[in-house]
């Protein structure tokens, strides 16, 4: 199956993403395809650039192309006509499309959050939304699915950055709450391996669980149809049982191949319509 160039960015960068759209029917499996690049767009405007003033730049670069695409403006670039489609064909609201793009503005104070609330306010605000305009392009509604979306979302986000500590490092980002790592012992600024470490990482990846149960107490109530935005969950167990395996150490070399493992599963489920 071939993808435009957009979609393959997604494939190579968010591959679980990916992945879970799969299971979702034409057109909305290309629609998701296009909700997901966007977001990738999102996420990488720190990563791209030498200081984070560069970066506000090109979140406010989305925000002229959104006010363009809504008074009948071509936009520029693959990825924007790709989302501007998606836009018109589901009638996303650019409200909700903002606050994704608000909450990565936090990527540019380069401080870590002050606490777990901080943490999950981030991941309700980027992981959480992006499932809640998921289930639009799925035309899934629901107040069951949308609290397990939420959930889903703030779970897959902190297992998401409990993995992504090393990466993080190397940027010299943090995404760890400040509190822990000050209870730990831990400058934000000499994040390493450690059992100090661990024990952070094992109270971030703690809270995802709790939000996991949560999303799933709901699993009763949920359309099979929802499958293409809840089945990250299967995947997060993948990387639950992967870091327990390694005492929480996200630098642990087996981190590198977790993401290998659970495919069967994840089909699985899809059939069945678990998540």
């Amino acid at each position: 199956m071939s993808f435009p160039a957009w979609a393959d960015e997604v494939r190579r960068h968010d591959k679980d993403r990916f992945t879970c759209a799969m299971f979702a029917s034409e057109p909305a499996r290309t629609h998701l395809l296009a909700l997901y690049a966007f977001n990738l767009e999102l996420s990488k405007a720190r990563e791209l650039v030498s200081e984070p003033l560069l970066g506000r730049i090109r979140l406010q670069w989305w925000r002229d192309t959104l006010d363009g695409i809504e008074n009948g403006k071509e936009p520029e670039g693959d990825v924007a006509k790709a989302f501007a489609e998606t836009i018109a064909q589901y009638g996303l609201e650019r409200g909700a499309i903002d606050r994704l793009i608000d909450a990565r503005e936090f990527d540019m104070e380069g401080v870590p959050p002050e606490d777990m609330a901080a943490l999950i306010g981030y991941c309700e605000g980027t992981s959480s939304q992006l499932a809640q305009l998921a289930l639009k392009i799925l035309d899934i509604k629901g107040e069951a699915v949308a609290m397990a979306a939420h959930h889903m979302g703030i779970a897959w986000a902190l297992i998401g950055l409990a993995r992504a500590v090393p990466f993080h490092a190397r940027q010299g980002r943090v995404l760890l709450p400040r509190n822990l790592l000050r209870t730990a012992g831990i400058a934000p600024e000499q994040i390493r391996r450690g059992e100090a470490l661990s024990g952070v990482v094992a109270q971030v990846v703690g809270e995802g669980r709790e939000h996991l149960n949560r999303a799933r107490k709901l699993a009763g109530k949920i359309d099979k149809k929802a499958m293409p935005v809840l089945l990250p969950a299967t995947l997060a167990d993948v990387y639950l049982k992967a870091l327990k395996k390694c005492g929480y150490d996200p630098f642990d070399p087996s981190m590198l191949t977790a993401h290998t493992k659970g495919r069967f599963r994840l089909m699985l489920n899809a059939w069945r319509g678990r998540y």
